[in-house]
């Protein structure tokens, strides 16, 4: 079952009663980015799943631009654990509420951007 983006916006819009001032959407917005950052910080460090294991990304000069995902990695080892998808779900779901409020303000519809990323 696919997720009509508009209705969604729409749902956030019509929840919200807080955060509609930029200026407050702005300051959660770096608030719940640093509660992810955390959350994946954690999984690392205190529980132990997953493992960062990061170096340069090779890409040959002459690939194009789509085939680029061919030649990158995540940088992540492991799985997450339930414990901690369960925390990283939270906190991408509250960062994903806050940013609706964000495009409310800045008279943006994002289900249109997101069909013209998907389609070029």
């Amino acid at each position: 079952m696919g997720i009509n983006l508009d209705d969604f916006q729409r749902t956030v819009d019509e929840l919200l009663i807080r955060h509609r001032s930029i200026l407050d959407t702005l300051s959660k917005l770096q608030e719940a980015n640093a509660k992810i950052n955390r959350a994946v910080a954690k999984s690392v460090t205190r529980c132990g799943c997953l493992r960062i294991s990061a170096r340069r990304q090779e890409i040959p000069p002459e690939t194009d631009f789509l085939s680029w995902k061919n030649y990158t990695e995540t940088h992540l080892d492991g799985e997450l654990c339930e414990r901690c998808r369960e925390v990283l779900e939270s906190e991408l779901g509250e960062s994903l509420f806050i940013w609706l409020p964000f495009v409310h303000c800045s008279i943006w519809n994002w289900a249109t951007s997101w069909k013209k990323k998907t389609s070029a």
